[in-house]
């Protein structure tokens, strides 16, 4: 065999083993552009509520519930924070161990098992942040809940429950 055809099946062997990452890559790059989208959203209403949130929820609760929920979103925009590093070190840790696995094949450097090493804490650093990005969606739901109960609309989200008792009107008979 000549050394144009050992070169041509290196590189060949070398960008096989470089697909599957690359699309995981771009996979984990998608869930970072959803996580940037919610961080963002979760940002721009806890500033809105610093500044309006009296305005906003005035007749409808006292300071109790804005600051609950202000304090909700702050821990939210945390847990997306969180999984957003964690997404972030995963693809990093991808991209490393292409890099080892290419000097490898590439210039027959003895790694032994990094590679391999590199890309299982990726996956656990990707489980990590997809976990966490679960648990901001429970926590957005829970805040929702809460919003509706105390604007009073319980009975939209939960038809058996009572509705709110309507305040009686001063001076009227029963």
């Amino acid at each position: 065999m000549d050394a144009a055809a050992i070169s041509a099946d290196l590189v060949a062997k070398t960008m096989q083993a470089a697909v599957a990452p690359v699309f995981l890559i771009s996979a984990v790059a998608v869930l970072l552009s959803c996580m940037a989208t919610r961080y963002g959203r979760v940002i721009d209403r806890i500033r809105t509520l610093l500044r309006d949130g009296k305005m906003l929820y005035g007749k409808f609760t006292n300071k109790d519930h804005l600051e609950k929920e202000i304090g909700s979103l702050y821990r939210r925009a945390k847990i997306l924070r969180n999984s957003m590093i964690l997404a972030t070190c995963s693809i990093l840790l991808i991209v490393i161990a292409v890099m080892l696995l290419f000097l490898h094949l590439r210039y027959e450097f003895s790694f032994y098992t990094a590679p391999e090493i590199f890309f299982a804490i990726a996956l656990f650093a990707l489980v990590g942040s997809v976990v966490m990005f679960i648990e901001d969606f429970a926590i957005s739901l829970d805040s929702i809940k809460n919003d509706i109960n105390t604007r009073g609309y319980a009975d939209a989200i939960d038809p058996h429950s009572e509705p709110p008792a309507k305040p009686e009107a001063e001076g009227a008979t029963p």
